[in-house]
C-alpha cells in the first residue's frame, strides 16, 4: 500500500497506490466475475440512488450490482470484497485520514473515525459509459478501480471537478475524500470491442454515522 496525501487546502484527498494485496486481489476478481457474469449488473440509471440533475435525469449509465443483496449472512461475513473494508478500521490509516483533512479548518480530521456504517457498490463502465459532475449523500466515498490487464481502454478518470483536479484511473488504486466534492468520471472508450468484460471496475464503499439514540 503506498499513500499520497494529496490536493490543497480546500480539496484535499488522501490517495493510495496497491490498495489490495496481490492475495486479496486474485479473490476479490473470483468475486467480481461471479457477481457480473450472473447477469447481476444493472443500469445505474434505473436504480433509486443514481445521482440526478435537476431536471431529474441519472447523471450516470453505467452499470451497478450491490453485493448485499446477493449474498446470506454467511456469504457476507466470507465476501472479500465486503471483508476488504475493514482496513479503514486500522488505525494506521486512521492516521492517514486525520493528516489528509488536518489543514482543512473542519472537522474532517476526526470525523472519519467516528462513522459507524458503510455501504458498498460496484460499478462497470463499458463503452461510453459515464457518470457526470455529482456529489455522495456520505460522508466519505472510498473508491478502488480495477481492470484486467492490459487496459482495453482510454478515459475513465477521476476528477474533482470545483477545483480542475483530474486523476488517472490505474488498476488497484482508491481514493478517499468527503461525499460532498463534485467529482465526475470521464466517459470510457474500448479499445477492442470483442474483449468481453474488458472495462473499468470500481468497488465504492460509503460511509456514514448512524446516530444512536438522543437523550432529551
Amino acid at each position: 500500500m503506498i499513500p499520497y496525501v494529496k490536493g490543497n487546502s480546500s480539496f484535499p484527498y488522501l490517495l493510495i497506490d496497491n490498495w489490495f494485496t496481490g492475495e486479496e486481489l486474485g479473490q476479490i476478481w473470483k468475486e467480481i466475475d461471479f457477481l457480473t457474469l450472473k447477469n447481476k449488473l444493472i443500469k445505474s440509471e434505473t436504480t433509486a440512488d443514481v445521482a440526478k440533475s435537476e431536471d431529474d435525469q441519472p447523471l450516470s449509465n453505467n452499470f451497478r450490482v450491490y453485493p448485499t443483496k446477493h449474498y446470506s449472512e454467511i456469504g457476507f461475513k466470507t465476501s472479500p470484497i465486503l471483508n476488504a473494508v475493514k482496513k479503514v478500521q486500522d488505525p494506521e490509516f486512521h492516521k492517514l485520514v486525520e493528516q489528509t483533512f488536518l489543514k482543512t479548518d473542519t472537522a474532517l480530521a476526526k470525523v472519519f473515525s467516528g462513522t459507524n456504517g458503510s455501504t458498498t457498490v460496484i460499478g462497470y463502465y463499458e463503452d461510453s459509459n459515464r457518470y457526470e459532475e455529482h456529489f455522495d449523500q456520505y460522508q466519505f466515498s472510498l473508491v478502488t478501480w480495477l481492470y484486467r490487464e492490459p487496459k482495453n481502454f482510454t478515459g475513465g478518470n477521476f476528477s474533482i471537478t470545483k477545483n480542475k483536479t483530474e486523476i488517472e484511473c490505474v488498476s488497484n488504486r482508491t481514493i478517499l475524500f468527503p461525499g460532498f466534492y463534485f467529482h465526475a468520471v470521464s466517459p470510457v472508450n474500448i479499445i477492442n470491442k470483442n474483449l468481453p468484460q474488458s472495462g473499468r471496475y470500481s468497488i465504492a464503499t460509503f460511509f456514514y454515522t448512524y446516530p444512536g439514540e438522543v437523550d432529551e
